[in-house]
């Protein structure tokens, strides 16, 4: 009976995912957070011009509107030289927009009692981590996953030398962007699970990409999904196209997607789904508070919480993440009581305003 029960209740996670992110498009327009209608015709104009503005080469765009695709297209080229078009099917690095989708998945261990995001780090070790110095381990013992994904663990946001590690102010006590410490929640994380980076990619894959349906995603991309990937640009410049994954499961840079299937993840968060709610509500509350005259603070970023920016724009709360890498930039903007949200993929470096204008034009409260 029991047996029973447990495969029923699995039937019914599996339809209620399946159910989330459906599309649900109108060809005429599309709905904004205040409930108007912006034409599609108008908005793809718009875009067009702006890549051109801006020397964007290719794009993977999706709009969500009360939980559902509204509006999804590709636009552009993966790759100029070669006329390779972007497709439904193109990757594109997604830069730091893998810092929420990897705090998700840590809070996916949080559930199944696996991590507590309160506890130090340095207690799942039991060897040293590379490159503290003895000054600084005293205060690094204290470091938790809570701080690590709120940015307030200390850690510079990268370290310039392997062998040195140091911390620039008492954990816990300031904010202070690091994907290196993404990073050590991530090597903790192979500890817990007692396995290497390939393994924290396994769980990633059954816990997470495969409940949401993500079958275009990855961390560690294999040799099919990399011919699926756009070149990198910076301007009209071509650079180098990384062939292979890296020998690490980088969890603050290098997560592999596009519009289509990240937003699956977006609608996850917006329905509430995947996570118990505890865990939901732990990645929406305030960690870190950004000052106005900081960097963050100018862009409209007034906290952080576990993996997300917390903005006030156009007098609206939204939650998201901007993405640079060389050649990619990826973002997304969400607002938690319409379920509305932007997510923007390109193979153009340092091109986050484009995704921002984007939202500015379909949010115009008139």
């Amino acid at each position: 009976m029991a047996i029973i029960k447990k495969y029923f209740s699995l039937l019914i996670l599996i339809s209620i995912l399946l159910s989330s992110c459906k599309t649900n498009s109108n060809k005429n327009s599309i709905v904004n957070i205040y409930k108007h209608k912006v034409p599609i015709k108008s908005f793809n104009e718009f875009i067009d011009a702006k890549m051109k503005e801006m020397n964007i080469n290719g794009l993977s765009l999706a709009i969500i509107n009360n939980g559902q695709i509204a509006y999804h297209t590709v636009k552009g080229y993966a790759d100029v030289e070669e006329k390779k078009l972007v497709t439904n099917e193109t990757l594109f690095e997604g830069a730091s927009i893998s810092k929420p989708l990897f705090a998700y998945t840590a809070m996916k261990l949080v559930d199944d009692g696996l991590l507590d995001i309160d506890k130090p780090l340095y207690k799942y070790w039991k060897d040293k981590y590379h490159g503290i110095s003895d000054d600084d381990f005293e205060a690094f013992k204290t470091i938790t996953a809570r701080m690590v994904l709120s940015h307030s663990s200390g850690f510079p946001n990268w370290r310039s030398d392997w062998n040195h590690l140091d911390l620039l102010f008492k954990p816990g006590t300031a904010f202070g962007y690091s994907g290196e410490g993404y990073m050590y929640l991530e090597r903790t994380i192979e500890i817990i699970l007692n396995t290497d980076y390939k393994g924290v990619e396994r769980y990633f894959q059954n816990k997470v990409a495969s409940q949401l349906k993500m079958s275009n995603t990855s961390y560690l991309p294999n040799a099919e999904m990399f011919i699926k990937k756009a070149s990198p640009y910076r301007g009209d410049l071509k650079l180098e196209r990384k062939e292979k994954s890296p020998p690490e499961f980088n969890a603050a840079a290098m997560v592999h997607s596009e519009a289509l299937d990240y937003s699956k993840f977006v609608c996850a968060l917006l329905d509430r789904k995947g996570l118990t709610e505890k865990s939901l509500n732990a990645l929406f509350t305030d960690n870190t508070l950004i000052t106005k005259e900081s960097d963050f603070g100018k862009d409209g970023v007034e906290a952080w919480t576990l993996g997300l920016s917390k903005y006030k724009l156009n007098s609206k709360t939204l939650y998201g993440h901007i993405g640079n890498n060389e050649g990619f930039t990826a973002m997304f903007l969400m607002e938690k009581d319409t379920k509305w949200a932007i997510v923007v993929f390109t193979n153009g470096e340092l091109v986050s305003e484009f995704g921002f204008d984007l939202f500015r034009y379909l949010n115009q409260n008139n």
